[in-house]
Formats: C-alpha cells, sequence, structure tokens
C-alpha cells in the first residue's frame, strides 16, 4: 500500500524520499507552515536546506493524496503576499495498539486511533488475552487485537482512510519479528507483523493496511521525538538516550544524531542486562539452589533471561524493578508490599536512643544503587547530550523523609563516584539528566498512542529505503539499519 501511495505522489516530481523529508517535517512544525519555513528547516533540531522548488513538487504530491492539507496563510511575517500554510490531513488515521505482557495474569491490550498529528480520534479500548497456562497465548492474541480494533473503527465519526497499524510490545523486535521476549516467553521467533496482516485481512477498512510492529521503549522515544518532549540545547548534538523502568524490566531507546538507533539486528539497546551487582564478590550471598516459590521473584533470584543451566544473576532486571523490588520486601517482612507504600514509609526508624534505616529504605537504596551503575555505563559509553530516565511517581517523586528518596539518592551517588567532578559533571558538560514520572494508569494510553506515533515514523523510514524493503524511485533495496531520522 505504501509504495503505491508513493509512485501516485512521486508522480508530482518529488523522489520518495523527498516526499517522505517534507512530510516529516511538517509533523514536526506541530502546526502549519508555509513550503519556505519547511525548505529553511528550522523545525529541525540542526536546520538543513532544501530547494524551494523540491519543496514545492513534494508538497504537492503529498497534498494531492491528502496527506497534507493546504489552509489560509502561513503564520509568518515576511514581504509580499502570504503563502498558504501546509498542515497533516484529516483524512488519514493511525491506530496504535500496546500490548503488556509484564503482569501477573492476563496480558493486557489497549488501543486508540489518532490522526496523523497524533491527536486521538477515539476514547482508548482495553481488552485482555488469558494465559494458556503459565504461557502467554499467542493463538488468542490475534483474535483479541481484532476485536479491540473493531470496538475502535466503531468509534469514530466518518470514514478515514488508514496509514497503517502500529503494536508496540516489551522484547528484541526487528523488522516486525519478535526475536526474543523475556515477558512473552515465546519459545520461537514470532512474526508480529504478519500477524496483524492476517488479523485485518477480513475488516475491509484495513484490508492491506500495514502493520507495524516495534520495542515498547523505542516507540516511547519515537513518540517523545516528534512531541519535543526531549529538552534539547543548542550547541548540543541531538543524542538521547531513554530508560523506562517498567513493572519487571528496564527499557532502552537511543536517539543518536536524530537517528533511532537498532544496532545490527535491533537488539539496541538492553540496559535491563547490564551486569550491575556482581554475587561472587559478595561472600554473604550465593545463589538460591531453586527459583523463588509461587511467591514474587526477589534481588537475589535469577534473571527472566536465564536459561537452562546457565542462569543469570546480578543483572539490572533483577534490582531496579517494581516487581523485584516487591519481591525482595516480601521475602524480608515476609508480607506482601506494593512499590507505592514502600516508598511512602519513612526511611528512618527510631532505636534507642538513634535512628535506623527502615527495612523499605535499605532495599530502596540498593535498587537504586543498581540504576545508578547502569546510568554511569552508558554515559560513559554514549556521552548523550541528554539521559531520560522514566520512573513510576513513586519513585520520580518521593515524599519528603520518605523511604523513596533513597531510590533516586543512591542512583545519583553511584553517578557522583564514576565522575571526577560529581553529579554536577552529570547534570552538567556530561550530559542533561531528565526524570520524566509517568503514572500507573497512564502506561497502556502512552503506550497505544506511542505504537501509533511508530506507524507514521515507519512509513518516512520506507520512503527513505531505510527499512531493508524496495522503495519506488530510491534504487532498489537498501538494506541499512532499520532506523532512520525520525
Amino acid at each position: 500500500m505504501w509504495d503505491e501511495l508513493l509512485e501516485r505522489m512521486s508522480a508530482s516530481g518529488g523522489s520518495p524520499g523527498m516526499l517522505a523529508e517534507v512530510f516529516s517535517r511538517v509533523a514536526l512544525a506541530n502546526g502549519p507552515v508555509s513550503r519556505s519555513v519547511i525548505s529553511k528547516g528550522g523545525m529541525l533540531f540542526r536546520p538543513a536546506g532544501l530547494a524551494v522548488g523540491t519543496v514545492k513538487k513534494a508538497a504537492d504530491g503529498l497534498v494531492g493524496e491528502n496527506l497534507l492539507v493546504e489552509e489560509g496563510t502561513a503564520p509568518e511575517r515576511q514581504p509580499g503576499p502570504r503563502a498558504a500554510a501546509l498542515r497533516l490531513g484529516d483524512e488519514w488515521a493511525i491506530i496504535g495498539i500496546h500490548i503488556d505482557q509484564q503482569h501477573e495474569g492476563p496480558d493486557a491490550l489497549a488501543g486508540i486511533i489518532c490522526g496523523l498529528d497524533r491527536k486521538p480520534l477515539t476514547k482508548l479500548v482495553l481488552g485482555e488475552v488469558p494465559r494458556k497456562g503459565d504461557e502467554h497465548d499467542l493463538d488468542r492474541l490475534g483474535g483479541e487485537i481484532r476485536k479491540l480494533t473493531r470496538t475502535l473503527l466503531q468509534q469514530l465519526d466518518g470514514p478515514r482512510k488508514f496509514l497503517g497499524v502500529g503494536v508496540e510490545i516489551g522484547g528484541h523486535v526487528w523488522r516486525g519479528v519478535v526475536e526474543d521476549s523475556v515477558h512473552a516467553g515465546w519459545s520461537k521467533k514470532v512474526n508480529l507483523q504478519r500477524i496483524l496482516a492476517d488479523v485485518f485481512v477480513d475488516i475491509p477498512e484495513l484490508k492491506g493496511v500495514p502493520g507495524v510492529a516495534e520495542n515498547d521503549t523505542n516507540a516511547l522515544a519515537i513518540h517523545g521525538y516528534y512531541e519535543h518532549s526531549f529538552r534539547q540545547e543548542r550547541g548540543k548534538e541531538p543524542d538521547i538516550v531513554l530508560l523506562a523502568v517498567l513493572r519487571q524490566g528496564v527499557g532502552g531507546a537511543l536517539i543518536l544524531d536524530d537517528h533511532t538507533y537498532r544496532g545490527v539486528h535491533g537488539m539496541a539497546p538492553e540496559p535491563g542486562h547490564l551486569d550491575v551487582e556482581y554475587p561472587e564478590d559478595n561472600p554473604a550471598w550465593t545463589p538460591p539452589d531453586t527459583p523463588s516459590p509461587a511467591g514474587p521473584r526477589a534481588f537475589g533470584d535469577e534473571c527472566l533471561c536465564s536459561a537452562t543451566g546457565r542462569k543469570k544473576y546480578g543483572h539490572l532486571d533483577t534490582l531496579a524493578v517494581p516487581a523485584r523490588i516487591e519481591g525482595e520486601l516480601a521475602a524480608l517482612k515476609g508480607m506482601k508490599v506494593s512499590l507505592e507504600k514502600a516508598a511512602a514509609e519513612p526511611r528512618l526508624l527510631p532505636s534507642g536512643d538513634t535512628y535506623v534505616a527502615s527495612v523499605e529504605a535499605v532495599v530502596l537504596r540498593r535498587a537504586g544503587r543498581a540504576l545508578g551503575r547502569a546510568i554511569a555505563h552508558l554515559i560513559n559509553t554514549l556521552n548523550p547530550s541528554q539521559l531520560v530516565l522514566r520512573l513510576p511517581e513513586a519513585l520520580a517523586k518521593p515524599a519528603a523523609g520518605s523511604s523513596g528518596i533513597d531510590y533516586l539518592d543512591a542512583a545519583e551517588s553511584e553517578l557522583s563516584r564514576a565522575y571526577s567532578s560529581g553529579l554536577a559533571d552529570v547534570r552538567g558538560q556530561h550530559s542533561l539528566l531528565t526524570i520524566q514520572p509517568y503514572a500507573e494508569r497512564q502506561i497502556a494510553r502512552d503506550g497505544a498512542i506511542a505504537s501509533a506515533t511508530t506507524v507514521f515514523n515507519a512509513f518516512i523510514e520506507h520512503a527513505h529505503g531505510r527499512d531493508g524493503c524496495d522503495t519506488p524511485g530510491e534504487g532498489g533495496q537498501r538494506p541499512g539499519p532499520a532506523g532512520g531520522r525520525q
């Protein structure tokens, strides 16, 4: 479908790559913008000029397919007649579906339909996929996605053309295939994009519409880039690391030199499997002979990435995440304690004539220390202009005097140890460290909207010939990395 669309638009004289460039610049402008401003590239982090005539040809092609529309005059001061402004078209829409397999019980689904401007056109629709015993039921996943999508389509106030359907999932995703996911627990690679094609074949509105599968943290980073939610400063390279501390794992995404960097086969980065605590260095700690009983996994249990005969301990995923923090507290206190309750407990308790750290504070400090070590590794390796840390509200905004303070305090202490000039160096010349709190209730909505944004981004990558597919007018197959300029 995308190839046919690009071929029709190219008839106006614009190459697929130029069509993609103009389309993405209008999206990044976040509002009506003239052709002359598009050609100057002022909406880019590092402006790059394009010939006005070339921009006009590409814009004409995009307007012809209603991907862009003209309205009024451009909001700019300049002599002479005011040029018509371009904005993203209303005729097209994108669908986003969030798959959450990080919780006990059934897999959670959430879907939404957005316009090309990433603004929701429908309410969020929720669904779930019951497990098949202890496994995630791949057979039922497609059926539940179909059911959820039909419910979304019924909410629309009129017909739309669809640019694609995006699905984001926790795991190693490469060109639509889930190569590996410790949360899904599937025993083989899963071509999620092919499953989407099979799911939508009998839905008339979506027949032939491309499906796009993406890693969940990559999707958040792509969406954040288009929304300008990452702080950017002139004079600094636009190299951004996003770390998302989720329920059972720490996800990572890299935007390097304005590109989503995925590595050779889409695995970059995997911060959750960095070694941050070495059990052999602690004589008092020995790996358990068997996993924790039916209860939650604690700090000392193996990582979910462990294989038979090859157990892994001390990874970031085993220490810094809510599920492990709660598991460790359950093991120490003999009772279930939520992350929110633990973070709200006093960090110091009276003991005779003095005060001692609470159990919650000790556990959260150990978890934060592990996170700080991982962040130091990433900063030392990549030296990004910004590192964005997405944290649950309980850890990102702890109350004064609460145990939650120890999590970020311990992380920052590890960062201070890593640099000769201390933490000021991390927050200053080496990196901009930014904390983004999130509430549990917003995960599904954020993920669904982000997965919709990945459709827009994948179309741009395809038009540029960066996804390994044959692209009309771009000289045939250009394997290259799947990531492209946002």
